[in-house]
């Protein structure tokens, strides 16, 4: 009985208007497990993938050499290895970002949470389809726009990637 398990707001309790509602206490006190939920599952892939490309990494020539040269440990670690690990990280990132916003379904319908999963959920069973039209197209449209960011913020990741002027 330490979290509530489900809704946005305490039942019999009266949520203020509009952007109010979402600020307040106690909708910030509803939203503690879903968001621990998705943390958790999302901070524990990436750190598999961290990881595992660590440990490919860290064998390669580079890293060798950076040691020879008696560079100090954290330093091999953060600037030659973690820095082409992390290029894995950013580019699993992209499918993640379907996923997450995918996977909202699911907490959603176990914390009781009303959102576009939800929605989602109901037009589908009541065969809406106008409704299940522009869900998938706000979906898309969010996910296609957040990996065009993910696309561009792969200069600033790496620096193998260069943009280019023609002449």
């Amino acid at each position: 009985d330490l979290f509530p398990t489900g809704g946005m707001h305490t039942p019999g309790s009266t949520p203020g208007k509009g952007l109010v509602s979402f600020v307040s206490l106690e909708f910030l006190y509803h939203l503690i497990l879903p968001t621990i939920t998705l943390i958790i599952y999302y901070l524990a892939t990436l750190l598999l993938i961290i990881q595992n490309k660590m440990l490919e990494v860290i064998d390669n020539d580079f890293v060798l050499m950076a040691r020879a040269k008696g560079l100090a440990p954290h330093l091999v670690i953060f600037k030659h290895a973690a820095r082409n690990a992390i290029m894995a990280v950013v580019a699993l990132s992209s499918p993640m970002i379907g996923f997450a916003v995918s996977g909202q379904l699911t907490v959603e319908q176990a914390f009781n949470w009303p959102g576009l999963g939800k929605l989602l959920v109901q037009s589908a069973a009541s065969d809406d389809y106008p409704v299940l039209q522009a869900t998938f197209w706000v979906l898309t449209v969010l996910v296609v726009f957040l990996n065009f960011v993910l696309d561009i913020s792969y200069r600033y990741f790496s620096h193998r990637i260069r943009f280019y002027r023609r002449l």
